[in-house]
């Protein structure tokens, strides 16, 4: 049976890479199976030799989380599987565009949620030049747009906008805007 089985991402969006070690005894050879997290259909398989103890699954679907379960076979028998869930790091937003509208104290932003699959996306309001942050705010995946209101007239601001899948960050998107001045009428 394969033991201390370790599943990782590397950082990456679209892979895995699983390791494991082979214990004590023969075997001819491992079966290899990647599942979506929950299902019991597996979504690709493999067999490789029995002195491999590694094996990566490429072009996977980026901020998914994924079951493989690993088992050896001698002869006509099975092990039991060894199993480890991962998730893949989810994709950057896209198109980040952010906009005044014509306001004194309103700005709205907008974006494309790229390819795969995310958990929902955290948007952050800074003044541009500072580090300090205004506001922060946690989406639902399925929003591309949000509205920051009573904000300065004429002041520039930076929004920063990353999407979350389980425990990792897409890297953000950053984009600036200003909103209206203030026009002083005449007598």
């Amino acid at each position: 049976e394969p033991y201390n089985l370790t599943l990782e991402n590397s950082g990456t969006r679209d892979s895995l890479c699983v390791s494991w070690n082979g214990g004590i005894g023969q075997r001819d050879d491992y079966v290899i199976s990647l599942y979506e997290f929950g299902s019991n259909t597996a979504l690709k398989q493999d067999v490789i030799g029995n002195q491999s103890t590694k094996y990566s699954f490429k072009n996977l679907i980026s901020g998914r989380k994924y079951t493989i379960a690993v088992y050896a076979r001698a002869d006509s028998y099975n092990s039991t599987a060894a199993n480890a869930t991962e998730w893949t790091y989810p994709s950057k937003p896209i198109n980040l565009t952010i906009e005044n509208n014509g306001s004194l104290e309103t700005l709205s932003v907008s974006w494309s949620g790229s390819d795969g699959q995310r958990d929902d996306y955290v948007i952050s309001l800074y003044e541009l030049g500072s580090t300090a942050k205004m506001k922060e705010e946690v989406i639902g995946h399925q929003f591309t747009k949000h509205h920051f209101h009573k904000l300065t007239p004429g002041q520039s601001y930076s929004v920063e906008i990353l999407a979350r899948a389980g425990p990792y960050n897409s890297s953000n998107a950053i984009g600036t805007g200003t909103t209206c001045k203030c026009e002083i009428g005449l007598l």
